[in-house]
């Protein structure tokens, strides 16, 4: 069995099944190995099979050695139709910590003990509720639940009705298509389109973003191009809501989980040099199996105003500042949101995700504001003193997460005798 890969540069490139088995040992010498007779033939290959494993290690291992890293990254990186056939599974073991097994096709290519701390990391991916317990299904919910793009020609695309939208841009649901309605719309499209583009080979960047792709048809005389986008379209496996419209309606499992994704999203972007600026509740996707295990992940939209790559430095923590201060891009618009504008107001209520999920679960009449302030502003600490070391960037988020969860439990429990959690 073969299995394609997807590299940068939309290159594809096919491994076979032990390759598979040699990738999840973790071991570079052995996960690139190549024969003597494979080796010859190489310098005769177009493109280097060597050089290609070389590459696909490196994506695969991003600077975690452990084969759950492995596993995520590869799966993020197959073609779209192989995805389905990988899953983890999960059993409990009576001592302390569980047994992870990975699986293509329904058989295991790698098993080894996982931490309780481990576990949640594994959740977290995969959207499971926080507090679930031992599990076992397939990895690509989302993928599985994409619609297919539909087929637009021009004709369509002229008799187009956009019945949804906002000032610079307007949608058409049946389609997924967007279209711009001035100079701001189309320049929208065009970072989309560089974010996009920024993304590719940034697995883990992946999983969070949802871009407007342009559109992919034959261009005539009557349509400018550069005024349409198509998004993402899930069918009936998943439900799809901003954040403010189904934020209530979802458990309160459900909502810690998605408190703890924003926190990760956030490591993901730090990592990625990606600054959203943006990031209020109508940016942030909502997806919802109707399945049994009621995964919820989020995804993240609409990055017209978005820094990156080399524009990363100045804007590094503004989402955070956003996120945990309530800070927005400028002292005069933080002034007129915390002060001058009613919390009920049409354009103050889509703001602040965290702070909303924890007035959903805020059973004590805690003081939201300031708790997440204090969280914020030690993350912001500790982000400094990392500087551009990964390990310690993702211990400084992994020390967020653990106290989300434990703000979270705080908020509910009458006593203060909390559970001891640890993403670092």
């Amino acid at each position: 069995m073969t299995i394609c890969i997807s590299l940068k540069n939309n290159r594809n490139y096919e491994i076979n099944e032990s390759r598979l088995h040699r990738i999840m040992t973790g071991n570079e010498t052995e996960a690139t190995h190549m024969g003597y007779w494979d080796r010859f033939k190489d310098l005769f290959r177009n493109e280097s099979k060597a050089e290609a494993l070389k590459e696909l290690f490196n994506i695969l291992k991003n600077n975690e050695n452990n084969s759950l890293n492995y596993f995520f990254n590869l799966v993020d990186c197959l073609a779209e139709n192989n995805k389905n056939m990988f899953a983890i599974e999960i059993d409990s073991k009576m001592n302390n910590g569980s047994v992870i097994k990975y699986l293509l096709n329904g058989e295991v290519i790698k098993s080894e003990n996982i931490s309780n701390d481990e576990i949640f990391n594994v959740l977290l991916k995969l959207g499971l509720p926080i507090k679930t317990g031992i599990f076992s299904c397939n990895y690509n919910l989302l993928t599985e639940s994409l619609k297919n793009k539909p087929i637009i020609t021009p004709e369509i695309i002229i008799n187009m009705d956009f019945n949804d939208g906002g000032v610079h841009k307007v949608f058409n649901h049946e389609f997924g298509v967007l279209k711009a309605l001035d100079a701001t719309g189309k320049s929208d499209f065009n970072i989309e389109s560089n974010i996009e583009s920024y993304s590719e080979g940034r697995y883990e960047l992946r999983r969070y973003i949802s871009t407007q792709k342009k559109l992919n048809i034959d261009i005539n005389d009557q349509i400018d191009i550069n005024q349409y986008a198509i998004v993402s379209r899930y069918n009936e496996k998943i439900e799809a809501n901003e954040m403010d419209l189904c934020l209530n309606d979802l458990t309160s499992e459900q909502r810690w989980t998605l408190a703890v994704q924003v926190i990760d999203m956030l490591n993901i972007f730090y990592l990625n040099k990606v600054s959203h600026r943006d990031l209020h509740m109508h940016n942030l996707l909502v997806l919802k199996s109707t399945g049994e295990d009621k995964e919820v992940l989020l995804k993240v939209i609409d990055f017209g105003k978005s820094k990156f790559d080399s524009d990363f430095a100045k804007h590094s923590l503004t989402d955070i500042k956003y996120m945990f201060n309530r800070e927005a891009t400028s002292d005069l618009e933080t002034f007129v949101r915390n002060s001058l504008r009613s919390n009920d107001s049409e354009k103050q209520i889509k703001h602040y995700p965290l702070h909303k999920i924890f007035q959903c679960e805020n059973k004590k009449g805690v003081e939201i504001n300031s708790l997440l302030s204090s969280i914020g502003r030690q993350m912001e600490v500790d982000l400094k003193v990392a500087g551009e070391d990964v390990s310690e960037i993702n211990k400084a988020f992994g020390t967020a997460k653990s106290s989300i969860l434990l703000a979270l439990e705080f908020c509910q429990k009458e006593e203060h005798n909390l559970c001891k959690w640890s993403y670092v």
